[in-house]
């Protein structure tokens, strides 16, 4: 018999772009029951993340090359046979996406793992219909600093206010929220706003391990320890994601009091309290 631990709990931590993903899950990475992969993009790189384009969607060896190149940077390319030569079941692709994790945590000696791929938020109806008990985390963050950091990390010179690209960071910001309140009632979602895990990380490290079923360990405030493991090395950018946290704004930094009132009159009628 296989001495590999079975799988207990899938987690997956979605949310808008540059809202804090890779803090809350470096903190997430550092408890000792929970292993994470560096981001996969196993959904966002093989369909595309509008409903209507995946109909006729089908997969094969693009989709499975794709899959390939991750598992190599992992020594684990014997994985891809767990997916199909083709198929054009977005449920069967889905299932052999997700038997890869499953197959490759017990490797590591753990039961629980977590997979971080903001974008993964559009693609929760594919992987609850595979495995309806898998627990998603949303990271929350407000409008106007999504905004701020999406533009920054767009333009090489974002002092040169474009009101069609901040439109364009906002409408993505807007759109991904009306993605997670679909989820606000739904018994396998919680909900995380950065604002509050910067102030007060224990209790929402609580609230997160209390839905996967878990105690805290206060080992996951020591969550620089665990940066470098859920990386890849040209991804440079998440170690500024795992700094200190309590920085100036960049919101206020980045534009001047014209341009952020035009922001906070795009975000402000969204109502925010909802997910704490």
């Amino acid at each position: 018999m296989s001495s590999k631990p079975a799988i207990k709990k899938r987690l997956f931590l979605v949310g808008t772009a540059r809202s804090g993903t890779t803090l809350l899950q470096s903190m997430l990475s550092a408890h000792p029951d929970i292993f994470s992969f560096p981001e996969t993009h196993f959904f966002r790189g093989t369909m595309s993340f509008i409903r209507y384009k995946r109909i006729f969607k089908c997969f094969g060896k693009k989709e499975r090359a794709f899959v390939r190149e991750f598992l190599t940077r992992l020594n684990e390319t014997d994985l891809v046979e767990l997916l199909p030569n083709f198929t054009c079941s977005k449920r069967r692709w889905s299932k052999a996406l997700i038997s890869i994790l499953d197959a490759y945590a017990p490797k590591q000696g753990y039961s629980i793992w977590l997979e971080k791929t903001p974008m993964h938020l559009y693609f929760i109806d594919l992987i609850q219909a595979v495995k309806p008990d898998t627990v998603f985390i949303h990271n929350i963050r407000n409008g106007e600093d999504v905004v701020a950091s999406l533009y920054d990390a767009g333009h090489k010179h974002p002092e040169s206010f474009n009101t069609r690209s901040i439109d364009k960071c906002i409408r993505r910001w807007l759109r991904e929220i009306r993605i997670s309140k679909k989820y606000l009632a739904s018994p396998n979602h919680v909900f995380v706003r950065y604002e509050l895990l910067v102030d007060e990380p224990e209790k929402q490290l609580k609230k997160v391990c209390g839905k996967i079923g878990l105690p805290f360990d206060p080992g996951m405030l020591d969550y620089r320890r665990k940066a470098d493991a859920i990386r890849f090395p040209e991804e440079v950018w998440k170690d500024r994601n795992t700094e200190e946290i309590k920085k100036v704004r960049k919101f206020e930094t980045l534009f001047s009091k014209e341009e952020q009132e035009y922001i906070r009159s795009r975000v402000a009628p969204v109502e925010m309290n909802i997910f704490n």
